[in-house]
């Protein structure tokens, strides 16, 4: 099967998400109907200027953090580690996964173009994909400043807007270490209290 060159708003989306659109994003060599070998997950990416396709509105860089935060195995272990060690583990997930999405598309392109390498739109092909991984990898770049409710580390992208928000409810879950202040009989009480720990960042 022959190559044929896409539309760039579709080399956008291929960027976004591997199961739609582009041809070769389906993860097959074109010319031979064989799976090409990478594993990929079906997040979402913020790109500018790229519809959701379910629901027809622009993405957004908060709402895609948002389900790369929830698909995270660690996420749910933020009160059982220092703070500090969380968000390099967070912004760690968050790289790898656009470095793993970065490398599938680039695979699937160079699969499906390796006989046309010197072609003029091809190479213009390439370095719209990369200058969109760029955009890609900045998207998903973590804020780290201190909520402006406690002091856990704003995890909305680095240059968001509004106040710095942890994505919590500012409140210590840690068991209260001061029973006496609880009411005589009460053991194991949840601290309840807005975190202090201070940051290194």
């Amino acid at each position: 099967m022959g190559f044929r060159i896409q539309p760039q708003a579709n080399l956008l989306r291929s960027v976004r998400t591997h199961q739609s659109i582009l041809v070769m994003i389906q993860c097959q060599n074109c010319d031979n109907d064989q799976p090409i070998p990478l594993i990929d997950g079906a997040s979402v990416f913020y790109l500018p200027a790229v519809h959701d396709a379910a629901t027809g509105s622009f993405l957004t860089v908060e709402g895609c953090l948002s389900v790369h935060r929830k698909g995270w195995a660690d996420r749910l272990q933020r009160y059982n580690m220092d703070e500090n060690d969380y968000f390099a583990r967070y912004w760690v997930h968050l790289e790898a996964i656009a470095v793993s999405r970065a490398t599938l598309v680039h695979e699937g392109l160079k699969t499906n173009t390796s006989r046309f390498a010197e072609n003029a739109d091809i190479k213009i092909l390439f370095r719209t994909f990369e200058e969109h991984v760029k955009e890609l990898k900045e998207a998903v770049v973590p804020c780290g400043a201190s909520c402006s409710r406690c002091a856990l580390r704003c995890l909305h992208q680095r240059h968001h807007e509004g106040d710095h928000e942890c994505t919590t409810n500012h409140k210590c879950a840690k068991f209260c270490a001061f029973t006496d202040q609880h009411g005589k009989g009460s053991t194991n009480s949840p601290c309840d209290m807005p975190y202090v720990t201070v940051s290194s960042y």
